[in-house]
């Protein structure tokens, strides 16, 4: 009897054993179901193909193996496919079933093979399944997803238990197949390489972790830096005994950094108001995990701020960590800081393939307006219908190849609200007749003696009917002054260079029309008495020189100083061009509307300085072919997109230099800056990524005048139990009862 006893005892023993090698699967009808989304190895798809080892059944219709099926989210609804013939579509869920439940029937779902039932539910427009299967079955597609399958049996016995107990809590949930809750590996487990983590599920069947008779919170992490973390510490739950924070001699406390370029793309020489010529040239310096984290970065700021647009980090300029641990149970700091700083600097694309610039919006196919004619003549004329649509009561005439009589008339023309016409000096050209004759002006204004316009153009205009008034005087200083004089009181003056190559007075021209502020013309070295005397006379007491030293000297300034002037400055600028653009950075313009006018032959633009009075708008000087640069910066930093008009027809201004205006009118790519500072720091492991930035226990941030260098330790959130603790526990010859025990102390192991 005994003998047969014993036989028993050893048939019983080889069954076991060998199913423990084989992974044998087996469904109780007492064993919990876990429900569980395939997420991890799936990713989001609107197709998926399937393949059957054995047999499944669809609503009594029998997919086999060495067939090709494939499930879709099409029209809202889910439908299954046997190669191009749908089996079967529904607004609902459908379900494939196995015949029997077992390792003979089972589903492979886009290259994973899986156990159990599967249900195809929509996410959207994505076809999510949920695999239903044994408790038992389903950790022995977790446990070598989560532990090394090659690593001490006590260890994963540890593991085994802590991830029953995990699920058992959760067991009417649908999870997923991720380390948000545990990862799975589907039916991976059929070979001698899973025996040994098949066998700690095996050995320890039924078992969990309970705590007053309640099931623990049996949560776990690769390592914990050497010192286990609170539940209350990390998550701000109520504290567990069972989950304390202390030190923990047997995790290996496993190092990790985190490097990060400072500068990611260099924005130096690149043409940021045109970044269509270089998107697609430039990336981060970013490779490796460097990459990974800046892609980490980059997602983090589209789900939060920008969604779906493309992004290009250019820079990290900060990054570091507070001074603040949090506490173990004992008092004393874990080594786990509680808040971190980031700043990231990004460019960006909107939703629409638009490049996001420093001003909103686009700007419209009609920004601008062109005020020009085959000749300065015409130009004028086009100028005047522009402004004075209608009729005139007066028309002021100015030479058009000299310009210095002409430019102080600015002021008196805008005083008679009268369009200021160009004309030659022996004749008034006949588009200019013809223009005259439109407006019907009862006084026509000449400028300048007869050396500017002769009598000749005088008496023409005459015999057509017009009172003709000239104002002149001996020479263009006198002339600045007896225009002056017509402007009535005043207290304030321009004085500017008579050189009639000098353009310095046309910036200012539209201002000082606008504000009735009369332009006087000075020789370099000093003012004429007679200049001296119509200041005296109005009792001025503002003077403003444009133009530097080599225009009006110093010795000017001191004529008016000994005036008793007291309120004497100068704006000046290197060139014409930033006199141009210091005038409007200094007066009080409505830069609503900008007008741009040829700084070498500018006498085209002078009736468009009267016109830019209307709206107290000023005139920016530019060369031919291009836009200086201060003007760009200056355009730029306006804040708003202000409409232009061009004074000129493109022989004067160019269409390389109007696509720079426009360029710089549209505004530069703007650099986007994210500052995250003293946040939590799981924000910043969000924002960088779990896998790489590991835990919370960082040693020190380390910065170079390049990088910086986060340097940390641990693996996860550091509660419960440490996996590479376990393994080294297990190799001291530590038992799955101690290892949990040391984890989870006060727990009981209970079936």
């Amino acid at each position: 009897m005994k003998q047969i006893y014993k036989q028993l005892i050893l048939l019983i023993a080889v069954f076991l054993l060998a199913s423990t090698f084989s992974g044998k699967s087996t469904l109780a009808n007492s064993e919990p179901i876990v429900k569980v989304k395939l997420v991890n190895y799936l990713g989001n798809k609107t197709s998926i193909p399937l393949k059957i080892t054995g047999e499944y059944l669809l609503d009594g219709t029998s997919l086999t193996s060495g067939n090709q099926y494939y499930v879709k989210n099409e029209n809202g609804k889910i439908a299954i496919y046997h190669g191009s013939k749908l089996l079967k579509s529904s607004d609902m869920p459908l379900t494939i079933t196995p015949k029997e439940y077992g390792q003979s029937h089972y589903a492979n779902i886009n290259g994973r093979n899986y156990l159990g039932t599967m249900r195809f539910t929509k996410e959207g427009s994505y076809v999510r399944p949920v695999n239903e299967l044994s408790m038992e079955d389903y950790l022995k597609g977790v446990v070598p997803a989560e532990m090394p399958a090659s690593w001490s049996l006590e260890a994963l016995k540890s593991q085994a238990i802590a991830a029953r107990t995990y699920i058992k809590a959760r067991i009417s949930q649908v999870i997923d197949d991720t380390v948000k809750y545990q990862a799975y590996s589907g039916y991976t487990w059929n070979s001698s390489y899973y025996a040994k983590t098949n066998q700690a599920v095996n050995d320890t069947a039924g078992q969990v972790l309970t705590h007053n008779g309640r099931l623990i919170s049996a949560v776990y992490s690769s390592s914990n830096g050497g010192h286990t973390e609170s539940n209350s510490n990390y998550w701000g739950s109520a504290k567990l005994p069972y989950l304390p924070s202390k030190p923990d001699p047997y995790d290996p406390k496993i190092e990790w950094n985190i490097t990060l370029n400072k500068e990611q793309i260099s924005l130096s020489g690149l043409d940021l108001s045109q970044p269509q010529l270089w998107w697609g040239q430039v990336r981060e310096k970013a490779q490796g995990n460097e990459l990974l984290n800046i892609n980490y970065i980059k997602s983090y700021i589209r789900n939060n701020y920008h969604p779906n647009t493309e992004i290009k980090v250019t820079g990290i300029p900060k990054v570091g960590v507070g001074s603040g641990y949090t506490l173990a149970d004992s008092g004393t700091t874990t080594g786990k800081r509680t808040t971190g700083t980031l700043h990231v600097e990004y460019i960006m694309k909107d939703s629409s393939g638009n490049y996001v610039r420093d001003l909103p919006g686009n700007l419209p196919d009609n920004y601008s307006t062109t005020l020009g004619g085959p000749s300065r003549y015409h130009t004028s004329v086009d100028i005047s219908e522009k402004g004075w649509p209608g009729t005139a009561t007066a028309v002021v005439l100015g030479r058009g190849d000299i310009h210095v009589d002409a430019i102080t008339g600015t002021v008196l023309a805008k005083k008679l609200n009268s369009p200021l016409l160009l004309t030659k000096s022996d004749e008034v050209p006949s588009v200019v007749l013809e223009r005259i004759k439109e407006l019907q002006p009862s006084t026509v204004y000449l400028l300048g003696g007869e050396s500017a316009i002769d009598s000749s153009s005088e008496n023409q205009l005459k015999t057509m009917g017009y009172n003709v008034e000239r104002i002149n005087g001996a020479s263009r200083y006198h002339t600045a002054l007896k225009i002056a004089d017509q402007i009535g009181a005043f207290s304030e003056v321009f004085i500017t260079s008579g050189d009639q190559n000098s353009p310095d007075a046309l910036s200012i021209a539209s201002y000082a029309a606008s504000k009735q502020i009369p332009i006087i013309l000075t020789a370099q070295d000093k003012l004429l008495q007679s200049t001296l005397d119509t200041l005296k006379k109005h009792q001025v007491n503002k003077v403003t020189i444009i133009g530097g030293e080599s225009a009006v000297s110093t010795g000017i300034v001191n004529q008016l100083k000994s005036l008793g002037i007291g309120d004497v400055s100068r704006i000046e600028g290197p060139s014409r061009y930033h006199t141009s653009i210091e005038i409007a950075k200094r007066l009080s313009f409505d830069t609503s509307t900008l007008y741009f006018a040829q700084g070498q032959t500018f006498i085209d633009a002078l009736p468009g300085a009267v016109l830019a009075s209307k709206s107290n708008a000023p005139v920016i000087l530019t060369e031919k072919d291009s836009l200086s640069y201060d003007a760009e910066k200056w355009i730029k930093s306006l804040g708003i997109r202000p409409s232009v008009v061009y004074l000129g027809s493109e022989a004067a201004i160019s269409e390389t230099a109007r696509q720079e205006i426009k360029n710089a009118l549209i505004g530069d790519i703007k650099v986007h800056v994210m500052k995250k500072d003293n946040v939590g720091i799981g924000v910043l492991r969000a924002m960088m990524g779990g896998t790489l930035f590991k835990s919370y226990h960082i040693d020190n941030v380390a910065e170079t005048s390049t990088q910086f260098a986060i340097n940390g330790k641990g693996f996860g959130h550091g509660v419960g139990m440490s996996q590479y603790g376990a393994k080294k526990m297990a190799e001291l010859g530590k038992s799955y009862q101690e290892i949990l025990g040391h984890y989870y102390p006060g727990s009981v192991i209970t079936k």
